[in-house]
């Protein structure tokens, strides 16, 4: 995919208005598309599709009445002169840096790609520049207003859409009799597992008798390639333990039996879309807004993180498989508890 490719089919697209276009920065993120666009395309409206992964399956493979091309090198020079109705993205930050709104554009929406709060995890004022934000629950809801209220922000349309992927994980989770999976999968933020207690942690799970996979956040590689690649030589020549790196997150999610993570958002997918416990290594708070606690709301991802998993402080990894026998042992009431939690805190999507 040459940068002359590129160019003419961004031009082609440029000469025209879209009805919806939906911006992908990896293959990573159409899961999380995936319902919405199906939605689109039964009823009839036209699909431009952006990714910035020539890896992207879609390229090859894409739905009927749905366009899809691949734009990197001019993604800037796109961003800011399509012309579309709608342009729908799961990219935080708009306008605050190279990717700017088109005065082309009628509405921007921004999309969820995690189940967590909007004030703590995410920088201040990430959504500013988003017409509309499709809330995963009440709680989201309730945050986006604060930030208005506090910062003086214009108001934006908070459409209570859900988050689909529970619901898909629901109906994908299955086990297949084969030796259970522990899936290590952390957040990519600098106090995360992957750079602060990895090989202790390894250590201990190596004497279980599980398939470990560690499925690394796709930022963590993009940010950290050569740790990345020590971490991959690390478990390289040792066959209980695998690297996953697939973009397909309901299936490795739905052949997991217990989940290991630190501050990432796949716990509340695996939790409550899977009904299955995490275990939480307690690392420090993942904090891109220094200013969250001025929202006065405690988020999410920290209020119920003692609902969904149970917790090991990383000087204690070595109580994990006790942990992991009282997580196996409550599995019939945790089911009920997350269906729970599922309905008080999301809307139905």
């Amino acid at each position: 995919m040459g940068f002359f490719k590129e160019y003419r089919e961004v031009q082609q697209l440029l000469q025209q208005k879209q009805q919806v276009v939906v911006y992908a920065e990896s293959r990573f993120y159409f899961q999380y598309y995936r319902q919405l666009i199906h939605d689109l395309l039964q009823e009839q409206v036209p699909v431009s599709y952006i990714t910035s992964d020539k890896a992207d399956p879609l390229l090859q493979n894409a739905p009927t009445g749905m366009k899809v091309i691949y734009v990197k090198w001019m993604l800037g020079h796109l961003f800011s002169r399509i012309k579309a109705k709608v342009m729908i993205m799961t990219m935080p930050d708009l306008g605050h840096f190279l990717y700017k709104r088109s005065p082309g554009t009628g509405t921007y929406i921004y999309m969820f790609h995690a189940a967590v709060s909007t004030h703590q995890q995410y920088r201040k004022n990430a959504f500013e520049n988003y017409d509309a934000v499709f809330c995963t629950g009440p709680y989201q809801e309730a945050e986006l207003k604060q930030e208005e209220k506090l910062f003086n922000l214009p108001a934006k349309q908070l459409l209570p859409y859900g988050y689909p992927l529970l619901d898909q994980l629901q109906n994908e989770v299955k086990r297949t009799g084969e030796k259970p999976v522990i899936l290590l999968a952390p957040s990519w933020y600098p106090g995360c597992i992957f750079d602060t207690c990895l090989e202790e942690l390894l250590a201990t799970l190596q004497s279980l008798a599980y398939r470990i996979i560690l499925r690394p956040h796709p930022e963590y590689v993009k940010r950290n390639r050569k740790k990345f690649q020590s971490i991959r030589q690390m478990i390289r020549n040792n066959p209980q333990m695998e690297m996953d790196e697939t973009a397909d997150l309901l299936k490795r999610l739905s052949e997991t039996d217990i989940l290991i993570t630190d501050r990432s958002g796949i716990a509340l997918e695996f939790a409550l879309g899977c009904r299955r416990p995490v275990i939480f290594i307690e690392t420090a708070l993942k904090e891109n807004n220094p200013d969250w606690r001025k929202w006065e709301l405690e988020p999410l991802e920290n209020s119920i993180r003692d609902q969904i998993g149970l917790l090991v402080q990383p000087t204690d990894l070595s109580t994990i498989p006790l942990l992991i026998d009282n997580a196996n042992q409550s599995k019939e009431s945790f089911v009920a508890k997350m269906d729970t939690l599922k309905r008080e805190h999301f809307y139905n999507s």
